[in-house]
């Protein structure tokens, strides 16, 4: 099964090799890549239908079995980066759709009254910006390439770039943090959830502090930079144990990000076991 995962991948690198060479023609090329390719399919389907149907029948959720069929007949770095770009996708469509965010998402498993403190604003303006400039420089490539298969591809990588980028911020409109009256659950984008008890909180305060992009821990403190900043800090009573995304430590304070930094403050002191 190791072999068939990688198999189109050696193939379309060997093949791109010979047309570069001109030992092979574009054509036989083609015919030899749809064989491969079908027979790869068929045995790629028939294993990932045999785990899939085990994987049920051991009586996990329909997305865990998919999931587990997945990582049967795809190498690992490429399940990472379809998985991850699946779920930018669907963020997109989320975010389109005005999709309410579910109370279950907090983490709780309960239906109990929950507050949405959004965060991710600034990034959307950025992205309208690089969005309009991806439109120009495809009817640029339009208008100066001449070769017709070129610009297709061209196209395509252009439309695609748009997608992805959307896809961050959808990521970030879509999974805000979510506040309960027991629990704070912090996020960033796809790559981190962060759950903290509110009896674990001593103090909020409110400041902006440039961050990169995703969870970072330096020291005792763990960064859940968003588009460049952090609005956000809390102090905890004691080392809490993180783990988010690959990022593993225990921190005293967490810094986020917040659309309405002091209003988000304010909401978690409500909250707090002394307020």
């Amino acid at each position: 099964m190791r072999g068939i995962r990688w198999c189109t991948v050696v193939l379309v690198v060997v093949e791109a090799a010979l047309l570069v060479t001109g030992r092979l023609a574009l054509g036989h090329a083609i015919l030899m890549l749809v064989c491969v390719e079908i027979i790869c399919a068929l045995a790629v389907l028939s294993v990932a239908s045999t785990r899939y149907r085990r994987s049920r029948r051991s009586g996990q959720r329909s997305s865990t079995s998919a999931a587990d069929a997945a990582t049967a007949v795809l190498p690992g770095p490429i399940f990472r980066l379809v998985a991850r770009e699946a779920q930018l996708m669907a963020a997109v469509v989320r975010w389109l759709l005005r999709v309410p965010i579910r109370p279950a998402a907090s983490g709780s498993g309960n239906t109990a009254p929950i507050t949405i403190i959004p965060y991710g604003r600034d990034q959307v303006a950025f992205v309208w910006i690089f969005m309009a400039l991806t439109v120009l420089e495809i009817a640029v490539v339009e208008i100066i390439v001449p070769w017709t298969a070129l610009r297709m591809i061209l196209l395509v990588l252009g439309v695609y770039g748009l997608l992805i980028m959307a896809g961050f911020v959808a990521a970030n409109r879509t999974r805000p943090h979510i506040l309960t009256s027991d629990s704070l659950l912090l996020r960033c984008g796809l790559l981190a959830d962060v759950a903290v008890p509110i009896n674990q909180v001593t103090s909020v305060s409110v400041g902006l502090r440039r961050a990169g992009y995703g969870p970072i821990i330096v020291g005792d403190t763990l960064t859940l930079g968003v588009a460049g900043s952090v609005h956000v800090a809390l102090n905890l009573s004691a080392p809490f144990p993180i783990r988010a995304g690959k990022v593993v430590g225990e921190v005293r304070t967490i810094l986020f990000a917040a659309d309405e930094s002091a209003v988000a403050a304010r909401l978690i002191r409500s909250q707090l076991p002394d307020a």
